[in-house]
């Protein structure tokens, strides 16, 4: 009787362990992060820092000389298109060009025909922008060889980089940019590659010379946040790669072979799985081939072997 009772005791711990096992194996399963594979836009980008500048100037010109009565601009004063800029001494610029035609006529000197009636009362700005140089007077007439006033346009700026000439091969004209700076924080502002240099010059940089390349940029919709003389930051999308899979450094060992690898999770295992990378970038590393959209990779390879039995925070039960 009690060789059947250890035997009975022997089979229900058999039976039971049989139970256990695969549950404690189930518990002692290490937990991973894993990442679903998606395809994305990838992009390589070339960083440089530059200033913002006017793109052209606007002439302020009449076709005569002229004596200004009042000026209501100062050099570097930001005006607004149509504002007033100054207003003409009517009389005394008439009085002015009748005496100058009468002193031609006596000396024989060849005068152009001025239209005294034609003169404007005064004259706008042609543009929005900052006053660069005036050369109208209140004392005398104006010399006929200079313009009026000159205005950077506001409307149409640019922004002049110098880039390094281990990553100038990388630019090309029309590239799309990206500009951001403390001036205009939490805006971001799109661009493309307008010229690049045809020589290159050289620059100090602390000790050392460095050989660069004038690259000018324009700004596609500039507005009243962006000031000429502000410092920015361009970042030149110089390659772009649609359905491209990414993922993070952590994820791709190499083995002896120096054949990189990743863990693919299905059903709760981690398997050894060959793939061959690509560039860098931000975000980590582009897989080339190896990996598909949908599928289940450990964020960290560290620790992890293959065949493993794994546990995923994720919930992930299968592919």
């Amino acid at each position: 009787m009690k060789k059947y009772t250890v035997l009975l005791i022997a089979t229900f711990l058999l039976a039971g362990s049989a139970f256990l096992i695969p549950v404690i194996a189930r518990q002692s399963r290490p937990y991973v992060d894993v990442m679903l594979t998606q395809s994305v836009s990838v992009s390589d980008s070339t960083i440089c820092r530059g200033t913002i500048e006017e793109s052209e100037q606007e002439e302020v010109k009449l076709d005569m000389p002229v004596i200004a009565q009042k000026i209501y601009v100062a050099p570097n004063q930001n005006v607004q298109k149509g504002e007033k800029l100054f207003d003409i001494d009517l009389d005394r610029t008439r009085e002015a060009l009748q005496n100058l035609q009468t002193s031609a006529l006596l000396n024989s000197n060849a005068l152009p025909q001025y239209d005294l009636a034609g003169i404007p009362e005064s004259v706008y700005a042609p543009c929005s922008g900052a006053i660069k140089s005036i050369h109208v007077k209140t004392s005398s007439l104006s010399d006929p060889s200079q313009t009026l006033m000159t205005l950077s346009n506001a409307s149409d700026l640019q922004v002049s980089a110098k880039i390094n000439e281990n990553q100038i091969a990388n630019i090309q004209l029309n590239q799309s940019v990206i500009f951001t700076g403390s001036g205009f924080k939490d805006h971001a502002y799109e661009g493309y590659v307008k010229s690049i240099a045809a020589t290159a010059q050289q620059t100090l940089n602390g000790t050392a010379t460095e050989t660069v390349v004038e690259v000018v940029m324009g700004i596609s919709h500039p507005d009243e946040k962006l000031k000429p003389g502000f410092s920015v930051k361009a970042e030149i999308v110089t390659a772009r790669k649609e359905n491209a899979i990414v993922v993070p450094y952590e994820s791709v060992e190499e083995d002896q072979e120096a054949q990189e690898y990743v863990y693919v999770v299905v059903n709760q295992v981690a398997y050894k799985r060959p793939i061959e990378t690509g560039r860098e970038i931000e975000a980590g590393l582009e897989v080339k081939s190896g990996l598909q959209p949908g599928e289940w990779v450990v964020q960290d390879a560290k620790g992890v072997k293959n065949r493993m039995p794994v546990k995923t925070f994720q919930g992930v039960t299968s592919q």
